[in-house]
């Protein structure tokens, strides 16, 4: 093999390998805890002045939870996109006249990256609130019983969503990780068949 070929096989792995690298270093989305601002500092302390005022703040914090809930699932959903795209190209990349041990090992990786991309573009599930049964309940229940009854409802769901995203961040990160390993295949397959 010439100097120009092993270089520009260099490269590629290194372009590959820094766009993983980047995929990988984006993380996954950490819980944002009860009580904290957005600037991440302790929200205020102290005994309740009034139980309303104070279930009002914590619908406020879930709100802006759901909120960074939303935004990191579309973030995630995006890298997916990313996993999926790279590992059809790397997967088309082994296509051609040379086909030994390692280049099947790099098919089969683009294939299961791919694969788990595809898994982590499948909508979540969430429990959303009865609207309907709330509703019709609106003129029964003081304003104190209603906050409550939605504080219920909203966190064990957000705490819900957070996890799931969690764990989709996670496979993601495994597609990635599958996808380097059969970039790192095809040029150990191209290599040897030269």
């Amino acid at each position: 093999m010439d100097r120009a070929t092993r270089f520009l096989a260099g490269a590629a792995v290194a372009g590959y390998l820094g766009f993983i690298a980047w995929l990988l270093g984006r993380g996954q989305p950490a819980p944002v805890e009860a009580g904290s601002s957005p600037g991440g500092k302790p929200g205020p302390e102290g005994p309740p002045s009034d139980t309303l005022l104070n279930l009002d703040t914590l619908l406020n914090e879930v709100a802006r939870q759901e909120d960074t809930v939303a935004t990191s699932g579309s973030g995630i959903q995006q890298r997916a996109v990313l996993l999926v795209g790279a590992a059809s190209i790397a997967a088309t990349l082994t296509t051609g006249k040379i086909m030994n041990g390692w280049i099947v090992g790099s098919i089969s990786m683009a294939v299961a990256a791919a694969v788990i991309g595809i898994w982590a573009l499948m909508p979540m599930k969430s429990g959303a609130a009865d609207l309907n049964f709330m509703f019709n309940n609106i003129d029964k229940a003081t304003n104190l019983e209603f906050a409550s009854a939605l504080a219920q409802v909203k966190i064990p769901r957000v705490r819900t969503d957070m996890n799931r995203l969690i764990s989709k961040a996670r496979l993601v990160r495994l597609g990635a990780i599958l996808l380097a390993a059969s970039v790192a295949l095809l040029v150990v397959g191209i290599i040897e068949s030269l």
